[in-house]
């Protein structure tokens, strides 16, 4: 039988953080040296130098504070390093990020205009990073998740207006990693809690639904683990089958 933890997928790849507070003027020239770094970041995780990628990410957001997808990928990096706490932490600041960007009123349309564009790079960008490999189990399901995002915020960027706050969740693949992270940090609750934000932003992720079904099943809610199986099938995720063998015996028990 196989360790519950095996079961958990997408972790496998998800300095301290550096505050958000503490930013440097917002220049061009700041965000164009902040994406060099974090270009390189991306590819020293390729060739798995995941300590000279916690450097580059980590320079990229000395550079742009509120770079969103350098502490998601930073939070990767960190999880790749086994180094869970620092991952929370990481991915925790870029959940930040887009939480404190929800309902945002600006100061005039331009304002609001090159923030909301800002962000769409910042997604496509992660998109073209991670269709780049390595493969695993969980890159299809986080392609999708990273899709649903981009749309969202595409959507938002066409109808948005300066005075006008936009609704746009936390992307289900942070919420997602974040859970990834506190599971291997042993804080289940807490991975949980987070499992069921990223499907709350995206019904549709599987990998969400399928690493759900390993808390439950933790906690004995058996049948509630395997609706979450079926939804995972359903959104076109494949499933451990040894997972479901796991569920189905201990509910004939």
């Amino acid at each position: 039988m196989p360790r519950v933890s095996a079961l958990i997928v997408g972790v496998g790849l998800l300095l301290a953080t550096p505050a958000i507070a503490q930013q440097p003027p917002r220049t061009t020239a700041n965000i164009e040296r902040a994406r060099v770094h974090y270009m390189r970041g991306w590819d020293n995780m390729r060739s798995e130098s995941f300590d000279v990628a916690v450097t580059e990410f980590g320079q990229a957001i000395e550079l742009h504070p509120r770079y969103a997808m350098a502490h998601y990928s930073l939070g990767r990096a960190y999880m790749a390093l086994h180094r869970y706490n620092d991952a929370i932490r990481a991915l925790t600041a870029c959940s930040t990020i887009f939480s404190a960007e929800a309902g945002r009123v600006f100061n005039n349309q331009l304002d609001a205009n090159r923030q909301r564009q800002d962000r769409l790079m910042e997604l496509q960008d992660i998109r073209s990073q991670v269709s780049k490999g390595p493969q695993t189990t969980g890159t299809q399901s986080t392609m999708s998740m990273i899709d649903n995002a981009i749309r969202m915020t595409t959507n938002a960027f066409d109808r948005g207006q300066s005075n006008i706050p936009i609704e746009i969740p936390v992307p289900s693949f942070v919420s997602l990693s974040l859970g990834s992270a506190y599971f291997r940090a042993e804080q289940f609750s807490e991975a949980e809690r987070y499992y069921r934000a990223a499907i709350n932003a995206d019904a549709k992720a599987g990998e969400a639904h399928n690493n759900l079904a390993v808390v439950l099943m933790m906690k004995a809610q058996y049948a509630d683990a395997m609706a979450e199986l079926k939804a995972a099938e359903k959104a076109g995720f494949r499933v451990n089958p040894e997972l479901k063998d796991q569920i189905k015996s201990r509910m004939a028990q």
